[in-house]
């Protein structure tokens, strides 16, 4: 009996302690952190996924330099050049489309954090709103970001031409 009336007591003792840390804003200051830490994760990713992209591309593009070489056959030259700008294509646009996922996800979890700061004495986000807002203001983050497909598709597209052209 003693064991269960501890158990009980000690159970609402926590309760009482999580109520406090409620009240005094402790949590919603965890809780803020955390999202935080989920956006940063995120920018990280985007920044990986640039990485993984561009590394891919410019791979295709150094097999291409191998595959048309005077000494291979033209067939053959053509059947790479189309497999490389094919393949190339579909990569950008992947690309593009995964940048945009992410955008969206920073932009919604960025949204709940500027909620989740109007309990808290600074409001990081608002601030930052209203600075890329004026006139003269930083290009919103991304925007540069989301024409690197596009700006990297250009040689497929051109490789694609050149061999729809030449056949």
């Amino acid at each position: 009996m003693s064991q269960l009336y501890l158990c009980f007591s000690h159970r609402h003792e926590v309760l009482r302690t999580v109520e406090k840390q409620v009240e005094s804003g402790l949590v919603l200051v965890q809780q803020y952190r955390g999202v935080m830490a989920m956006i940063q994760q995120n920018y990280t990713r985007r920044t990986a996924t640039n990485r993984f992209y561009i590394s891919i591309g410019s791979g295709l593009l150094v097999f291409l330099t191998y595959a048309v070489n005077p000494s291979v056959e033209f067939e053959i030259q053509s059947g790479a050049a189309t497999m490389v700008a094919v393949i190339g294509l579909v990569l950008c646009l992947v690309w593009g489309l995964q940048i945009r996922a992410l955008r969206g996800l920073i932009d919604i979890q960025i949204k709940l954090a500027g909620e989740m700061e109007q309990e808290l004495p600074f409001k990081f986000f608002h601030r930052q709103k209203e600075s890329l807002d004026l006139p003269g203001g930083w290009l919103k983050y991304g925007v540069v970001e989301q024409g690197l497909p596009l700006l990297m598709a250009l040689p497929y597209l051109l490789i694609l031409a050149v061999v729809l052209f030449y056949k």
